[in-house]
Formats: structure tokens, sequence, C-alpha cells
């Protein structure tokens, strides 16, 4: 039977305890505390992932942004199509309930496809190349990334209410 192959954090803490080994009692200390205490105490670990972190919801803010201008985009050519729609007596609930709609259709297909290409990436990446995927954060980004969608669809419902049955008829 081969040997279980160990994490890319087992394989870090195994190398700085054998870097430790040069003071004994540092090497004892290294032996009793767990991989997390290990990896805090490496130079640099926390700052990184301060920079890391903070590069992820730079990146949501920018999603929202681009997500929003998206959906306004969409919304303003159809302002012509709501107006009519408007004058035939269709109530603008329905409009918005359509337009949130759309937006959570949108948002849930294209965050369900970069998970498929991140899979298919992983997958296709030779096994020397380290990636370690975080599923409950990823989850959450997920989850963070289509309530996000849907904030961004409520620029566009305030244009949807606002709109005149009359300018169908201009």
């Amino acid at each position: 039977m081969g040997r279980k192959k160990k994490t890319l954090r087992e394989e870090i803490a195994d190398g700085f305890r054998q870097l430790a080994f040069g003071n004994v009692r540092d090497a004892a200390a290294l032996l009793f505390a767990n991989e997390e205490e290990i990896l805090e105490k490496l130079p640099g670990y926390a700052a990184q992932n301060m920079t890391f972190e903070f590069m992820i919801a730079f990146l949501m803010v920018i999603s929202l942004i681009v997500i929003t201008v998206f959906l306004y985009i969409l919304t303003m050519q159809k302002i012509p199509n709501y107006a009519v729609l408007r004058a035939q007596g269709i109530p603008a609930a329905y409009l918005i309930g359509a337009t949130i709609g759309q937006a959570v259709i949108l948002m849930v297909s294209g965050t369900l496809g970069a998970l498929l290409l991140m899979i298919v990436s992983k997958a296709a990446m030779p096994s020397s190349v380290p990636m370690l995927i975080n599923w409950p954060l990823t989850g959450i980004l997920s989850l963070a990334l289509v309530v996000l969608g849907v904030a961004g669809s409520l620029l566009p419902v305030r244009m949807i209410s606002r709109i005149d049955p009359l300018d169908a008829m201009r």
C-alpha cells in the first residue's frame, strides 16, 4: 500500500519543523504545535493573507459595479418595450419581478459556470502546481456574488418603475 499523500499545509509544517531542528527547545515546541500555529508564525504569512483578502474584497466591489452597469444597459435597451407593455396594462411590479428574475438567472448561471471552470482548471493543472480550493469560502463568495447581482438589479428596477406608458404612444 502507498503512503497517504500529504496536504500542502502538512508539507509546509514538516519543512518548518525540519528547519527549526537547529535549536532543540524550539524543535520540541514545534513538535507539539498544530499546523495553524506554525503557519501563522511563518514570516509574511499574515501579510500575504491580508493582501489576498483585500484583493477579494475589491474584486467583489468591482463585480458589483460591472454587474450593475451590465443590467442597466440591458434595461435601457428594453425601455421602449417596457413602455409598450405598460401601455398594454402590464403592471410595473410584474416587469420589476421579471427583471430581478433575469438578474438571478444571469448571476446563478455565471457563478455555476465560473465554478465549473475552476474545477476544470484544477484538474488540468499538473500535480506539481499546488492549488487548494477552500470550498466554504468559495461557497460564501459565490452566494455573495449572486446577492450583489440582485442588489445591482435594483438600479434598473428604479428606472422601470418610472416608465410612463404614454411614452410608447409618442
